[in-house]
């Protein structure tokens, strides 16, 4: 994880998906203050207290901030208080910690059997499971990434001929090129693939969504992290494209909420 805590050091944003999110409308700059002081709460103890007063405590401000803003956050079955994108984000950072954790293994013990390093890997991948138990959605969405934290349990999904595929759809060329090699994209692949997905389904992700969003507002969406996210990617290759141009609606909007 990078701090010693067995917890994720490092906090990624991404812009255009906190910038557009309809519940983050309006805000002032103290809201916003309060919203991210809580996304650190979340990012480091796994969720946001619950009660206001506290949640005001640990912002440093008056607690109607907090109330104002607590349309934001959403219940798990846990009953704890948690931002869904962020819960993603999170569980990806985990992810890719255990798999370098499982690499590192590997490397220091090149004698050890199969079983044993597939045995040391099962132990690891039970463990970061049990660390994120009380992280689900409201959806109840569980990554299950043993074919993250295992690579040798599946055929490894072809990175390079998806990312291409999604740039070339998209018109990215040069800098603006998506990247195979990304951790946080690469993730998200392994995710799709070990649920049986493949080049296939991919493929038709990037070419219904690029036809639904390209030349609207909702065109900086077509990005790794919204078109392979778990709860999307099956609708997102399912969705029926109408044979006439459209603008992106407002129930259409709700495709990507966080």
């Amino acid at each position: 994880m990078g701090n010693g805590t067995g917890k994720p050091a490092w906090f990624p944003i991404y812009p255009a998906e906190l910038l557009s999110d309809p519940a983050h409308r309006n805000m002032t700059a103290e809201q916003w203050g309060a919203l991210f002081l809580l996304l650190c709460h979340q990012w480091t103890e796994g969720f946001i207290p619950e009660d206001i007063e506290e949640q005001a405590r640990y912002c440093n401000c008056d607690a109607s901030v907090c109330k104002s803003i607590a349309r934001v956050f959403h219940k798990n079955e846990q009953g704890a208080l948690v931002k869904r994108w962020l819960d993603e984000r999170r569980k990806e950072v985990i992810g890719i910690s255990a798999k370098r954790r499982d690499a590192a293994l590997s490397r220091w013990e090149p004698d050890a059997s199969a079983e044993q390093k597939q045995s040391k890997c099962n132990a690891s991948a039970m463990q970061n499971e049990n660390e994120n138990e009380n992280e689900n959605e409201n959806e109840n969405e569980n990554e299950n990434d043993i074919g993250i934290l295992c690579p040798s349990a599946s055929e490894g999904p072809p990175f390079d001929e998806i990312i291409d595929d999604l740039n070339a759809r998209t018109g990215r060329e040069g800098q603006r090129r998506f990247q195979s090699n990304s951790d946080t994209t690469r993730t998200l692949i392994r995710a799709r693939w070990a649920e049986g997905n493949k080049l296939e389904e991919f493929r038709m992700v990037h070419k219904n969504m690029v036809s639904l969003w390209a030349g609207t507002n909702m065109e900086q969406h077509l990005q790794p992290t919204t078109l392979y996210r778990k709860s999307k990617f099956e609708g997102y290759a399912l969705k029926k494209i109408p044979d006439v141009d459209r603008k992106v609606t407002g129930s259409q909007a709700d495709d990507i909420s966080f």
